[in-house]
């Protein structure tokens, strides 16, 4: 039975997402998809001499082997096409096709009419659009290339990522932020030795592989990148400078097996961040250590969340008056007791409850009992205040400042007795992301305190833009206060300058008699430290203001 060609091409058209191409041979005009043309920018469904066109459309890697099997076809060297290459769409991002196609000859053997199909490889793909750099599906492959070669000796995996760069994205948004990223890509990219490879791998985490190569290769090769990284001036456009941190594990010494080498240089990545950030840090048995103890840490905070946050309690540290001694309010801190009875530090529990996303939660626990326990003191003191903490991820959510105004009307409590405190670098760093937040928190009542100043990213100028009531000077200030002039001098010039712009000061980590007879004299609203008491149960802050 014959079929008419063009109602068999158009039902081949209409039942596929791939792309179906013809050329009549005898007069070199190909037919294209209306979705070919589209997705390529093509000049129409029916052209000639097309490869004018594919030129620009075909990636400049994939030109030679495109052009080549194309040619085979056409001086009738070949009946059969077959070629993977990355093609240009119209958005200007590259996806990989697979190409082929096949020859039909007429009765006397000559070329009559060629056809084939294009299809779109899809997470086949093997290029990062963005940075044109192979992508993680490559990075792994590799990896095991590298394991199954009895020719490698050895071979370091490294993982490395931009500092801080979310916050980078935040301020200056995404296009700027992929512009980064690029450049970063394409400046190691031209660094690299002849042994070694790098790889884009999911946002701005990027990967590295070097043959026959171990620690002091990488290091010397993360010394050179942030060498060279550092003289980029377009960075320094954006007045910022670009720091990453990178992690990495060796083939055979700290795995065998593709996905233990890439978890363990992530690992060691996270490590690296752990420190301080930009750094490389080398994978060892101490970090595996570390991590499997993270891990099971995670499963006792996720299991203690679930059951209404058993074993989360709240301890409050008494603040006094600066000109009189008199206990005038509290900071509330959050505690954990887990399943066997062992104290976890909030300084191990709060980074890893932020980075599994279950700080929020918690925090709006710590702030309802934290003024649940405050309404007593408030009775038995009407001006007392309480203190609560507030990450920068908590105050990312758009429904932070709905959720404190539910629960202060839900529990009955004046906004005019909390405090919201926020840590200097938090402040800081996001106060033009934070302002208006800050601003309403404000309106409604709630006082807001910045906690920990002098530390990292102090300024004169953010104190007087910043929309806050508190200064919280960091304890660091104190412990040599009683032989540092600076330090009394610091604190003294702080007093003077917030006060002069409506800004109450309270100091920190005050433990001694000595400290606190010479910050007495200084004018300060509030003292805090062990001197004073260290964090308690909520009855011993009761019993101290019936005293």
């Amino acid at each position: 039975m014959e079929y008419p060609s063009e109602y068999l091409y158009e039902a081949l058209v209409q039942s596929t997402d791939d792309y179906v191409y013809i050329c009549n041979m005898k007069t070199g005009i190909f037919q294209y998809t209306p979705a070919q043309v589209k997705a390529f920018d093509l000049p129409g469904e029916v052209v000639s001499s097309p490869l004018i066109y594919w030129k620009n459309i075909v990636h400049p890697d994939d030109w030679d082997r495109f052009y080549k099997s194309n040619m085979e076809i056409g001086e009738n060297k070949r009946d059969a096409h077959y070629v993977e290459f990355r093609a240009k769409q119209r958005n200007g991002e590259y996806v990989w096709l697979r190409c082929r196609g096949h020859l039909i000859r007429d009765e006397y053997g000559n070329p009559a009419l060629f056809g084939g199909i294009m299809h779109r490889m899809g997470g086949q793909n093997k290029i990062d659009p963005l940075t044109q750099l192979f992508n993680y599906h490559v990075f792994t492959r590799r990896i095991s290339q590298g394991i199954e070669n009895t020719e490698m000796e050895r071979m370091a995996v490294v993982i490395l990522d931009i500092d801080n760069f979310r916050q980078f994205n935040e301020m200056y948004g995404r296009k700027k932020g992929d512009r980064i990223l690029c450049t970063m890509a394409h400046c190691i990219q031209a660094l690299l030795p002849e042994n070694a490879g790098i790889f884009r791998m999911d946002n701005d985490r990027m990967g590295i592989l070097m043959a026959n190569a171990g620690v002091a290769d990488v290091q010397m090769l993360f010394a050179d990148i942030r060498k060279n990284l550092w003289k980029i001036k377009e960075w320094k456009n954006y007045k910022m400078e670009v720091h990453f941190s990178a992690g990495c594990s060796v083939y055979p010494d700290d795995g065998e097996t593709v996905d233990e080498l890439c978890q363990y240089a992530d690992y060691a990545l996270q490590h690296a961040k752990e420190q301080g950030k930009n750094r490389l840090v080398i994978f060892t048995e101490e970090i595996l250590q570390r991590k499997n103890y993270t891990l099971e840490l995670i499963r006792k905070l996720r299991s203690a969340v679930n059951q209404k946050f058993r074993g989360f309690y709240v301890n409050c540290q008494p603040q006094v008056s600066g000109r009189t001694g008199e206990i005038i309010g509290a900071e509330a801190l959050a505690r954990f007791r887990d399943g066997e009875g062992n104290m976890i530090s909030p300084a191990e529990f709060v980074p890893v409850m932020e980075a599994e996303g279950m700080i929020y939660g918690m925090g709006l626990w710590i702030l309802r009992k934290s003024i649940q326990a405050a309404k007593k003191w408030i009775a038995l003191k009407p001006d007392f205040s309480i203190s609560v903490n507030a990450s920068a991820l908590q105050l990312m959510e758009d429904f932070y400042i709905p959720d404190v105004i539910r629960i202060l009307k839900e529990e009955a409590f004046p906004p005019e007795n909390l405090v919201i405190e926020l840590t200097e670098s938090n402040t800081v760093q996001n106060l033009d992301i934070f302002r208006d937040k800050y601003e309403l928190l404000r309106k409604m009542g709630i006082r807001v305190a910045m906690d920990d100043f002098g530390t990292g990213y102090s300024s004169l100028e953010f104190l007087k833009k910043a929309p806050i009531d508190f200064v919280k000077i960091d304890r660091s200030f104190v412990k040599d206060i009683l032989s540092s002039r600076f330090d009394s001098t610091f604190i003294n010039f702080i007093v003077a300058i917030c006060h002069d712009v409506n800004i109450k000061v309270c100091q920190e980590g005050v433990e001694t008699e000595e400290e606190y007879l010479l910050l007495k004299e200084m004018d300060l609203d509030c003292i805090q430290g062990y001197y004073f008491g260290a964090p308690v149960e909520e009855n011993v802050i009761t019993e101290k203001l019936k005293a």
